[in-house]
């Protein structure tokens, strides 16, 4: 299982990082061919929609992968009781893998949306379906993390699967 997790966790890393580049690489050349040559390199911005998808959406999930996405968490400072804190992190935990689950199956409507209309970009005509795989893999990713995270609030300690470089 952890060969697996680490895996994922560099499909998402290479994912982020390819695509972050490359759409720096993008508006790069956009402002290059705008403002140097006074020309424009027409619908590429359509490509770029489809690398912010990829990026965000792996990107949240390399987040929930890694424990670093944004959380509030001031109950934890505030109450005392272990039992009541354990409580609060498995309930916490099952609501978010309920609302990462519903999302998920969710995401697989526009899946058939995409598939069923063939819906393309107005210039390259690039497929929808790659901007809504995206999502599709990413709320499946968040899902496993999240089905991860409620195991280890369940079994009331923290089951290191992945490990980064850095340690995290």
């Amino acid at each position: 299982m952890k060969k697996i997790f680490s895996a994922l966790l560099i499909f998402e890393r290479a994912t982020v990082v390819l695509c972050g580049l490359t759409i720096a690489a993008l508006i790069n050349i956009t402002v290059f061919l705008r403002y140097f040559l006074e020309t424009d390199l027409y619908g590429i911005e359509e490509l770029e929609l489809v690398l912010a998808f990829w990026l965000y959406f792996i990107g949240t999930a390399y987040a929930s992968a890694t424990r670093k996405q944004v959380t509030v968490n001031f109950l934890d400072v505030m109450i005392k009781s272990l039992t009541i804190k354990k409580a609060l992190k498995i309930t916490s935990a099952f609501i978010t893998m309920a609302v990462c689950t519903f999302y998920a199956w969710w995401s697989f409507d526009m899946i058939g949306f995409a598939l069923e209309n063939s819906p393309k970009s107005s210039v390259w005509k690039i497929p929808t379906l790659i901007n809504y795989a995206a999502v599709v893999v990413g709320f499946l990713l968040m899902t496993l993390y999240c089905v991860r995270d409620l195991v280890e609030a369940i079994q009331g300690r923290v089951v290191t699967l992945i490990t980064t470089k850095t340690g995290a």
